[in-house]
């Protein structure tokens, strides 16, 4: 059995780019922990992610991949920015520690009354 020529398939859209005949899209896999990949799909921070510009899709662990992975497509610097807003997302060293008294968690837990 022969494959046919690639032209003969029905047109191939990865992003919202026709990926056969259209310039593809510069991308970057960055594997994850399971753990990480717990954090970035439990929370709202794959919305972030994705308000970089970048098109970010989670790649699940498979028989080929053992590692769960993030693919980011976009342009170069889209790609750069939204890899290293996931970095800060993800690294817990990074941060800034705040003091609050007592009184003032307990307002911010209140719900506010407008």
């Amino acid at each position: 059995y022969r494959m046919p020529a690639l032209g003969m398939w029905a047109k191939r859209y990865v992003g919202g780019v026709d990926w056969v005949n259209g310039s593809r899209m510069h991308q970057e896999v960055v594997n994850v922990t399971r753990d990480d990949m717990t954090v970035l799909t439990g929370t709202s921070r794959l919305d972030r992610l994705r308000q970089s510009g970048a098109n970010v899709v989670f790649l699940q662990p498979s028989p080929r991949r053992k590692v769960p992975a993030v693919l980011f497509m976009g342009d170069k610097p889209v790609v750069s920015d939204a890899k290293e807003s996931m970095r800060q997302m993800l690294c817990e060293q990074e941060g800034k520690e705040v003091t609050l008294h007592p009184y003032d968690v307990i307002a911010l837990h209140k719900p506010s009354r407008a």
